[in-house]
Formats: structure tokens, C-alpha cells, sequence
């Protein structure tokens, strides 16, 4: 990975988390809108992104927890 590709990542992160914290959007579309861009310019495959980086422990716990 070369330099511009490095900076642009950060400036992605840099940029999700600055629209989270102006709260001038719901947080959900800036982290919708930051994860597109990151599959989009190829940082994250889709596969990464859907299958590991999910923790399928926790998304069952919580219909679990919601029906008890």
C-alpha cells in the first residue's frame, strides 16, 4: 500500500469520525457512508467487512436478551 492510499484511509476514518461527532446526521448514515467508502476505494473487501468483522456472538446475545 503506497502513501496516498495510506492518507486517504485516514482521511476517510478522520472524516466518519468528525460527521459522527458534528451529530448534524444520524451517526448510522456517517458510519454507513464512512464503511461504503472504505469497501468502495478497496481498503475492506466486502467478505472482511461482512464476515469477519461482524461478532456473531454479540448479534446473538441481543435478540436473546430481547426476549427474556
Amino acid at each position: 500500500m503506497n502513501s496516498t492510499m495510506f492518507y486517504l484511509s485516514i482521511a476517510i476514518f478522520a472524516g466518519t469520525y468528525a460527521a459522527i461527532m458534528a451529530e448534524r446526521f444520524p451517526r448510522v448514515f456517517a458510519a454507513l457512508i464512512g464503511g461504503g467508502l472504505m469497501i468502495f476505494c478497496g481498503f475492506v473487501t466486502q467478505d472482511h467487512a461482512i464476515r469477519r468483522s461482524l461478532a456473531f456472538n454479540t448479534l446473538d446475545l441481543l435478540p436473546g436478551m430481547l426476549v427474556m
